[in-house]
């Protein structure tokens, strides 16, 4: 900073008008410089300063236990065993976690902690391993024994069967006694991991290499969308971008479909509004391109041509790039009626240093006619000059032609055909009759090769082709032209999935969907039965339906699409309105005190422990350190206190209003967060209870679930509950469990988390425990240019085993957190449950498989796993099922061979592909499981003959020494 300031002094004296000053200040101000460039090379050069260094040669071979100063931390349920194992270098030891299971939380394991300083550099390098089922695990510096602050980075490592070295490391932003390199294993990431050779190195400058700038851009010429005549009813360049999450308007959300006109061409895009229950019509959201590459410092035209005969419409363009939070400023055309095709242009500024792309954005407003989008140019200014310019000749198309376009998901049933129209049309009307050569191609998860058909297309007439994909589950589809000249590639993602089983209320598959006929369209297809009326649409929310004091607003188109679609839903009573809740000053102490001793008062620290029956002193002491406001002097507290009756009384009008479309309600979501319930926490047992009893009122048949307590808390609300009249009871327990995992790894699952509910609450809750939040793990889409295998496979086992063995381990039913807020391009399509462009996921086509083989079904544990592999049986009385995958605590995999089976039984992967096709009916287990099926077959049966079919792994494999 000196040296710049000196330089700009020179500059200011080279002025006619500038004030020269003195001669020795500039040279003790360049002095000052070279002495700051001195000392910075002298830093640099400064040897680093090891602060702690664990080679494990010192631990004893067969001997349990950490290393010396090594320990262990206390967050979630877990059994590991420690030791040591043959060093990285063939010679020495290392340390060995043999991590048997974890539920709940991570197994964390520190080193001896060192002290760190602010402003210095540390670098930690260590060496690490799998054995035979290599998981991840997250490696950091963190203050362990006080708070969880990371002040210098930490790192995920994927990890592999050799022996490599890693290194992390950063600045330290803040000081600490005790930094501690910690090891963290994620729940359900059980197996056998090693580490070698840790060391901790304190440096005075930045000792990691300054990562080589990536170069330049090049500047490509021409349209860069791909297809911007909009000729195909598949285009995955574009997508729908949510904006309005009003219940009226996502329910009748604007669908995306190919118009039969054209600027250019033959077809173009039309963004259609829909009819909402008030007669007016939505036409809401935006369309969002996927990412376009831009050449640092040039000008970009985005251009299109668009024509509306609604009154009032219009259309707006613009786009944004994630990097340097550059926005391209919009432009907006209002479109006259019977004006015909308009044009909508705009031209960038020079694209700054940073920004490597962008993605642009189309925004329609229109009504019943909607609006029309047609030759759509993104490209350097002098590519364009006003005028479309096609990225080729010919456009491509797949077009799914079942169902509703753009709303109906493009998924058959097993067995079933792909109803497909292809074509190539020419986008400036020339060409037409000239026969374009392109290959269609099937894809199955993981990277399995489906059928291929290759066509002569007729340019300008589409070819309706029912097509046999030979694969079931996720497919993508591809048509590839014989010259690349004439038309770019085009790839769309559909499914082959079981027919979704009718099993009503008994369904135990949820969701919080968002409630527009595409996404539940989707949901049903993949296989899910229940709704959680939440963040999705909070339609039973009583801040949206009891808006004033007497006044109601029932969303009966909503709650009438999900049960036309098949759901079965529940309802949730809670977050009030403003009015619900009255803020009180006390002042007399003796009210004070009554206040808050009232029995059964419940205290919540931050800790999210709840202790009933505390002593008055306690109690005042909470009230003063945490959130309410006291004056010291007027001896006054403020109180935040509910109208208990209001909801009493809400909740009988909603039940009774919805009495056999409604017949669940989970009271209120995560009580214990203040941001949830905003009264005073003694008060909600009788909130809760009062709700509870105006359910019952408005609907006696109705279910009444509690108290959504977090997983490993099962106490949390149990005292408070077990002090109320025995007829209060909820019918089912319901609590979060968000996984950490993939459910069904180690030795023990989620049964950890059931068995302390029925313990706690005795008596005063119903036998069943629902999960009804719960995240998913792992994500991937399965589009070409975005597909990553091993993200991938997770995200498939665990739409099966996030299923399968919560019930199996007795959770009744689960509520998947997704498909309301994971479509679209602003989340960076980081999917879930859907892809950004609402198309199906691995997850969802292995939801649909594990639905339709154990939905409804009764777990049972008593069938015994074969040797080296995991085994869930389910039965309903007619059809036994089971779930099979591999065990990562075995060394190995087996091989489970479909021809050992009884014939006629059903055995499928998780895609519903048959077994039985495999070379000779051989395949090895894998995290992913397979199904086995029979009907007239008991459930031991089942398993003693699945048990025959699976050949145990070789003894050696996997050793660890």
């Amino acid at each position: 900073m000196t040296a710049c300031l000196a330089f700009a002094a020179v500059l200011a004296a080279s002025s006619p008008t500038a004030d020269i000053g003195s001669l020795d200040e500039l040279d003790i101000e360049l002095d000052v410089g070279e002495k700051a460039k001195a000392e910075y090379e002298a830093r640099k050069a400064t040897p680093p300063k090891v602060m702690g260094s664990w080679n494990f040669d010192d631990m004893v071979p067969g001997k349990k236990g950490h290393p010396r100063g090594w320990w262990s931390g206390i967050w979630g349920d877990r059994k590991v065993n420690y030791g040591s194992t043959v060093g990285a270098d063939g010679k020495g030891r290392a340390f060995l976690l043999d991590v048997r299971s974890i539920t709940g939380g991570e197994l964390q394991v520190f080193s001896p902690g060192w002290n760190l300083k602010k402003g210095y550099w540390y670098k930690i390098s260590f060496k690490a391993r799998g054995f035979d089922h290599p998981a991840g695990m997250t490696v950091t510096v963190r203050e362990a024994a006080g708070s969880w602050r990371t002040p210098c980075g930490s790192t995920w490592v994927r990890l592999t069967d050799e022996w490599k070295e890693y290194s992390f490391g950063g600045k330290s932003w803040c000081s600490m006694d005790r930094g501690q390199f910690g090891i963290m294993i994620g729940q359900g990431s059980a197996g056998v991991f090693a580490i070698d050779d840790v060391k901790v190195e304190e440096y005075l400058e930045n000792p990691f290499p300054s990562p080589k700038p990536p170069p330049p851009q090049p500047v490509v010429e021409g349209n860069l969308i791909p297809r911007g005549s909009f000729e195909s009813g598949t285009d995955p360049f574009w997508c729908y971008e949510p904006s309005n999450f009003d219940p009226d308007e996502v329910l009748c959300e604007p669908s995306l479909t190919r118009a039969d006109e054209g600027h250019t061409g033959s077809h173009s895009l039309r963004f259609a509004g829909r009819k909402k229950p008030d007669g007016k019509f939505s036409c809401h959201g935006n369309i969002e391109s996927l990412e376009i590459p831009v050449a640092q410092g040039r000008k970009y035209t985005f251009a299109l041509w668009a024509k509306s005969e609604d009154p009032g419409a219009s259309v707006t363009i613009g786009g944004k790039s994630s990097q340097e939070s550059f926005e391209i400023r919009g432009t907006t055309v209002h479109l006259v009626p019977g004006s015909g095709w308009q044009l909508v242009s705009l031209t960038t500024k020079p694209m700054p240093k940073g920004v490597r792309t962008v993605r642009l954005s189309i925004t329609p407003h229109c009504g019943a006619q909607g609006v029309l989008v047609d030759s759509a140019f993104f490209g350097t200014e002098s590519s364009c000059r006003r005028r479309f310019v096609s990225a080729r000749p010919f456009e491509l198309d797949i077009t799914f032609r079942r169902g509703t376009p753009g709303i109906d998901p493009h998924i058959v049933e097993w067995g079933e055909k792909l109803p497909l129209t292809v074509g190539a049309w020419p986008v400036d009307g020339t060409g037409k009759g000239r026969t374009v050569g392109a290959t269609l191609k099937v894809t199955g998860f993981p990277d399995k090769k489906g059928a291929e058909l290759h066509l002569d297309l007729v340019a300008g007439e589409e070819k309706a082709i029912d097509f046999d994909p030979g694969l079931n589950g996720i497919l993508r589809v591809e048509l590839v032209p014989d010259d690349a000249n004439d038309a770019q590639r085009l790839e769309t993602i559909m499914g082959r999935l079981p027919k979704p089983r009718a099993t009503g209320a008994k369904g135990r598959f949820g969701i919080h969907a968002r409630i527009s006929p595409q996404i539940l369209a989707h949901a049903r297809a993949v296989g899910l039965t229940w709704e959680r009326i939440h963040d999705c649409s909070q339609i039973t929310k009583m801040g949206y339906a009891n808006p004033k004091r007497g006044e109601y607003r029932w969303a009966d188109a909503e709650v009438d699409a999900l049960r036309s679609y098949g759901f079965s839903i529940l309802g949730m009573p809670d977050y009030p309105p403003k009015w619900f809740y009255t803020e009180k000053w006390i002042e007399d102490e003796n009210a004070k005190k009554a206040a808050d001793k009232k029995e059964n008062a419940i205290r919540l620290p931050n800790s999210g422990e709840v202790n009933l029956d505390t002593d008055e002193d306690e109690i005042l002491a909470d009230i003063d350190k945490r959130r309410r406001d006291v004056d010291k002097k007027a001896r006054s507290y403020k109180v935040v206190l509910c109208d208990i009756e209001a909801f009493r009384t809400y909740c009988r009008e909603l039940a009774a209003h919805f009495k056999g479309r409604i017949d669940h309600f989970e009271m209120w979501n995560e009580p214990y967060w203040d941001t949830f319930f905003k009264g005073e926490k003694w008060q909600f047992m009788d909130v809760f209870h009062a709700g509870a009893k105006g359910i019952r009122e408005g609907n006696p048949d109705a279910k009444v679930l509690g108290y959504c307590n977090e997983f490993n808390n099962a106490g949390q609300y149990a005292a408070a509950a077990r002090k109320r009249p025995i007829e209060e009871k909820v019918d089912y327990n319901s609590m979060h469990y968000y996984y950490m995992g993939i459910p069904g790894t180690g030795e023990f699952g989620v049964e950890k988390i059931v068995a302390p509910y029925a313990k706690e609450f005795k008596e005063h809750a119903g036998s069943e425990l629902w999960n009804t939040e719960g995240n998913i793990f792992g994500g991937s889409s399965f589009y070409s240019w975005r597909y990553d295998r091993d993200g991938c496979e997770s995200h498939t086992a665990f739409g099966v085993r996030g299923w399968c063995d919560s019930f199996f381990d007795g959770i009744d039913r689960v509520f998947i957190f997704g498909m309301f807020n994971t479509d679209g391009c602003r989340n960076g399509g980081l999917l879930n449950t859907i892809d950004y462009d609402r198309s199906l996921t691995g997850w969802g086509a292995a939801t649909a498989t594990t639905a339709y083989f154990i939905d409804a079904m009764t777990p049972h544990r008593e069938v015994a796993s074969p040797k080296g592999a995991k085994l869930r049986v389910f039965s309903d009385g007619v059809r036994a099922s089971a779930v099979i995958f591999d065990d990562c605590l075995e060394m190995g995999r087996p091989v489970f061979d479909a021809t050992k089976l009884p014939a006629g039984w059903i055995a499928v992967d998780a895609m519903g592909n048959d077994l039985h096709r495999e070379p000779d009916g051989k395949r090895k287990l894998s995290p992913v499981p397979f199904f086995v099926s029979a009907e007239g077959v008991e459930p031991a049966a089942l398993g003693e003959a699945i048990a025959a079919a699976v050949l145990p792994p070789a003894e050696d494999v996997g050793k660890v020494e």
